[in-house]
């Protein structure tokens, strides 16, 4: 629960420094106190929780997997653009046992699931 709070602290902030907000100028523009924020945080959090619990349930039950070869591919797509310096400090990271590697693995995941389950 908390780390998922910590990631919508994340993305919020992400969103506002792009924004150029503060984030006291963003709760008087929601009008939320930040015991509001607080509980919409928790809130949040669970209902991401449950998705990604259900997902897995899906991803299990339809036995959803993605080869090496397709993370090695996603890999490199990610890794591509970067110049050679950049893309040697990145690269540690998408190792497998990494936790970017296993972030971009549960979206391939994710990803062929709705596919299957759009066709």
């Amino acid at each position: 629960m908390e780390d998922e709070q910590r990631q919508t602290v994340e993305d919020l902030a992400q969103n506002l420094a792009r924004q150029q907000m503060g984030f006291d100028d963003w709760l008087k523009q929601t009008g939320k106190t930040p015991e509001e924020f607080e509980e919409d945080l928790k809130d949040q959090a669970t209902k991401r929780i449950t998705l990604r619990l259900g997902l897995a349930q899906l991803i299990e039950e339809k036995e959803v997997n993605v080869s090496d070869e397709d993370m090695q591919k996603a890999v490199d797509a990610i890794l591509s653009p970067l110049s050679e310096g950049e893309r040697d400090k990145v690269a540690e990271n998408y190792k497998p046992g990494q936790p970017s590697y296993e972030q971009l693995k549960w979206q391939k995941k994710v990803d062929t699931l709705f596919d299957e389950l759009i066709d």
